[in-house]
């Protein structure tokens, strides 16, 4: 019965271990990609906006 308990113990120290570096891992990584998209996100929202001026100042004249 000992050994039941502490094998389970050992097991959920053992999950509780690996999944701390994981979840740390995912928010990094989470993290690094919200850096990584922003200013792509930003800079492709301008580059479209550039265009359609351009697109309509042509259009105007």
């Amino acid at each position: 019965m000992k050994s039941v308990s502490s094998t389970k113990f050992f097991y959920s120290f053992r999950r509780a271990q690996s999944s701390l570096p994981a979840l740390l891992l995912f928010v990094v990584l989470g993290v690094a990609l919200f850096f990584t998209l922003a200013p792509v996100a930003a800079w492709g929202h301008i580059s479209c906006i550039n265009a359609s001026d351009t697109l309509q100042f042509h259009q105007q004249t």
